[in-house]
């Protein structure tokens, strides 16, 4: 019986918690906010921009093919065996890896793709990379371009390195 007493009187103490809620504070009732709202001007907003990774020290590569790659099917993927050589005294991390393009017989970029690193390159060190090669939509004759990107930074190539590149026919 003195189980059943206390079950009521806990019971009443819950429902009477419940009814007995405080107003929230919002802009319907006027109640203070803690969080005010200013107008702001569209000009004074400032855009976050991407923080730019600092520029490698040096832009060296030594790129060859495992494999000799020189006929592809059209729209066909493979993997392409490449050794991938630092030859520079930075070690290459997190944003810094081979990319490869297609150019046309007219020199137009027809299509690219990335690899990427497990592990950051050392200076010096050499690392076997299976770059996923997907040929060009159109049969004719191209060139594989590859060499190495520093992401938001610099293409090797166009910092002085030599690329990779492998004349191909597309059929």
């Amino acid at each position: 019986m003195a189980k059943f007493f206390l079950l009521v009187i806990v019971s009443v103490m819950f429902v009477y918690s419940c009814g007995k809620r405080e107003p929230q504070p919002n802009a319907a009732n006027n109640t203070s906010n803690p969080i005010q709202q200013v107008p702001v001007k569209k000009d004074e907003i400032k855009k976050t921009e991407k923080i730019k990774p600092e520029k490698l020290a040096e832009f060296k590569q030594e790129i060859t093919e495992v494999v000799s790659l020189k006929k592809m099917s059209v729209g066909e993927e493979t993997v392409l065996p490449l050794t991938i050589k630092n030859t520079s005294s930075v070690t290459w991390g997190k944003g810094v890896h081979p990319f490869y393009r297609w150019i046309d017989s007219q020199q137009k970029n027809v299509g690219t793709g990335n690899a990427y690193f497990a592990n950051p390159v050392a200076g010096g060190e050499s690392v076997l990379v299976q770059m996923k090669i997907k040929a060009p939509d159109i049969p004719g004759k191209y060139t594989l371009f590859i060499s190495m990107v520093q992401e938001d930074v610099a293409f090797f190539d166009k910092q002085g390195a030599i690329p990779l590149e492998i004349p191909v026919t597309i059929q």
